[in-house]
């Protein structure tokens, strides 16, 4: 791999390190108010629809970062294929980082902070961290397609 590819491979790496930080920092701040949405679920079906969304967003945005971990790890650890899968796995990565801060900015982007919940509130900072990183990942992964596609 081209010293530039290697450099990207440690950019997303980096960046998918301290996503997975913030995502995991935000995950036990949430759990601390889990039993007061529960109990305001079993009378409210717009609570338990926001307790369910709440936790498939937190939850997409720590499995994609994972992945893309996983994935810039191998790149690093393993001579990276220029075959055409390794290079629509590239692309799928850049899609899927673009989905999920889509998806993370639909839930997140305009959550504003509560009085009185401060574990709530830092959990949302730290989510909407996620969402900008997820963003940075995205194009990150475009960038090492674009090169993978002319053997970088």
């Amino acid at each position: 791999m081209a010293p530039i590819g290697t450099l990207i491979n440690f950019a997303i790496a980096g960046t998918s390190g301290y996503s997975l930080y913030h995502s995991s920092q935000s995950i036990p701040k949430l759990r601390k108010y889990e039993d007061l949405a529960e109990k305001a679920a079993k009378w409210s079906n717009t609570a338990e629809k926001r307790l369910w969304d709440t936790g498939y967003t937190v939850g997409a945005g720590f499995a994609m970062t994972l992945v893309s971990l996983l994935s810039a790890l191998h790149r690093l650890l393993f001579t990276p294929t220029q075959s055409v899968f390794g290079i629509l796995w590239l692309v799928a990565l850049c899609l899927g980082e673009f989905a999920v801060s889509g998806y993370l900015r639909s839930f997140w982007g305009d959550e504003k902070k509560v009085h009185l919940m401060d574990k709530y509130n830092e959990s949302v900072s730290h989510n909407m961290e996620v969402m900008r990183l997820c963003d940075d990942l995205a194009c990150l992964w475009a960038v090492a397609a674009v090169l993978a596609f002319y053997g970088y």
